[in-house]
């Protein structure tokens, strides 16, 4: 007998906030978007979606995410990248897990956001493009 497992996603605002969640047999992503900027940039808009940014195992040990693989999508809007909002330059392509779970914070860029400047006007989803986005060790 085989099972299909579809991903499982939930979105939610509250306040000047919004949550979204992930979830498939291998992995449980939530993100807390915290914040809207937009910057001109050769005269284009530019959006950045400002995140606490949660992943962790479900079945096996979680090792390392490719933070790459994390998308998000803003109504037919997909993110153009996935930046670590930190002054240092952080590789997102092998990122260290500790404890079965990585707890950071990201930004995704967007060149076009439908005109949605207002956290509580966004409907969005995560999409993890790749099964490969995650290296897990066996349980013992």
């Amino acid at each position: 007998m085989k099972f299909l497992f579809l991903p499982f996603f939930l979105y939610s605002c509250v306040g000047n906030e919004m949550f979204i969640n992930y979830q498939d047999h291998d992995v449980r992503i939530n993100a807390r978007i915290n914040k809207i900027k937009v910057k001109e940039v050769d005269s284009a808009k530019v959006y950045f979606l400002h995140s606490n940014l949660n992943i962790k195992g479900v079945g096996n040990q979680l090792e390392s995410v490719n933070l790459n693989c994390i998308e998000l999508v803003v109504g037919a809007d997909k993110s153009k990248d996935i930046y670590i909002d930190s002054v240092a330059h952080i590789l997102k392509e092998n990122y260290k897990v500790n404890n079965n779970e990585v707890d950071i914070k990201v930004y995704w860029v967007f060149n076009n956001l439908e005109g949605e400047q207002e956290i509580h006007n966004l409907v969005a989803n995560i999409v993890v493009n790749s099964k490969s986005c995650f290296k897990f060790s066996e349980k013992p």
